[in-house]
Order: C-alpha cells, then sequence, then structure tokens
C-alpha cells in the first residue's frame, strides 16, 4: 500500500495572488486542471492512501477523479 501526501503551504502571494486569487499552492492551475489534480494522477495505484490539505474544496468532478 503506498501513501500520497499532497503538502501545500502558505496561501500564495504576489502576481500568483492577483492573477489566481487567494489560493494554496496545490491549487494553482496547470494544463487546464489543478496542481493537486495532476499529482494525483502521478498515483493512480490500486492501493495507494491519498492524504489532501483540509483547504482543498471537494468538487463531485474530483470525487469522481478518485473513486
Amino acid at each position: 500500500m503506498g501513501i500520497c501526501i499532497i503538502a501545500s503551504g502558505a496561501y500564495i502571494q504576489g502576481e500568483l495572488k492577483s492573477s489566481y486569487g487567494n489560493i494554496v499552492p496545490s491549487e494553482i492551475p496547470v494544463k487546464n486542471r489543478l496542481l493537486f489534480e495532476s499529482q494525483l494522477k502521478l498515483f493512480e495505484a490500486e492501493n495507494t492512501t491519498i492524504f489532501l490539505p483540509i483547504s482543498i474544496k471537494l468538487r463531485l468532478n474530483f470525487i469522481n477523479l478518485i473513486t
């Protein structure tokens, strides 16, 4: 069984904040998806436990991504 921890620090600042708003780094958009969604694709192993920052708001399409 693998473990994937998607860490996220303080809210982004500066130019990124003015472009994307008040979000944590794992929510920065990369190639039409959020960074943490791309990270999840790297850990698609069947028995992987994934831990996300509490600040991430789960959306229905995201729940479908991880189930």
